[in-house]
């Protein structure tokens, strides 16, 4: 379950609860502040999660160095190059350890997504492993070109040379800044070529 909902002229929030991803569930709460005619945005989230069972059902587990409660600071920005989007976040992750994360991503106008980011925490080198932080690329491929009919569904794959548990964030379904900044008044600008054509 899902409430989008606006603070203010410019400050949107968000509540979800509910099975975020195959392994957890919780709460979570987030407020952005992003102004319609900006290139920038800022905002919070708040998460408290528990570990779901091994048989992905109803029922929950206790995982030694989960953090309950995790969370982060971030900041967006729409460099209007060649639809470039930065984003970066401070913050605490799924395994306690707390650091920062960047991401960086190419949003083309026949509705592909290509990008990168790392994460570097307080894991110590000895205990993350292989290249001591983590790091990927992802995709993201739209349906619309391929089938009959309009649709936004899209497959996403993240592409991660190793998996650990430092600089782990819980996968929360309809973050706000990718949901709004669609409707920004800097990306509806740039549609109106393919508008009046």
């Amino acid at each position: 379950l899902s409430s989008n909902f606006k603070l203010s002229k410019d400050l949107y929030s968000r509540l979800s609860a509910g099975i975020f991803e195959q392994m957890y569930a919780g709460v979570s709460l987030e407020t952005l502040y992003f102004p319609n005619n900006s290139n920038l945005a800022f905002g919070f989230e708040v998460n408290k999660v528990k570990s779901r069972e091994y048989r992905q059902l109803f029922g929950f587990r206790n995982i030694n160095g989960l953090s309950n409660i995790n969370g982060h600071i971030s900041g967006y920005y729409d460099t209007n190059y060649y639809d470039y989007h930065a984003q970066i976040d401070y913050g605490k992750y799924l395994a306690g350890d707390k650091g920062y994360s960047i991401k960086l991503t190419r949003d083309f106008r026949n509705g592909w997504k290509v990008g990168g980011f790392f994460t570097i925490t307080n894991v110590s080198h000895e205990d993350f492993g292989e290249g001591s932080f983590d790091k990927g690329i992802f995709f993201s491929l739209p349906f619309n070109p391929l089938i009959p009919y309009e649709t936004r569904s899209t497959i996403n794959e993240v592409i991660k040379p190793i998996q650990g548990d430092g600089g782990a964030k819980v996968e929360v379904p309809g973050r706000l800044y990718y949901f709004l900044n669609d409707k920004s008044f800097n990306n509806i600008n740039k549609t109106w070529p393919k508008t009046w054509r």
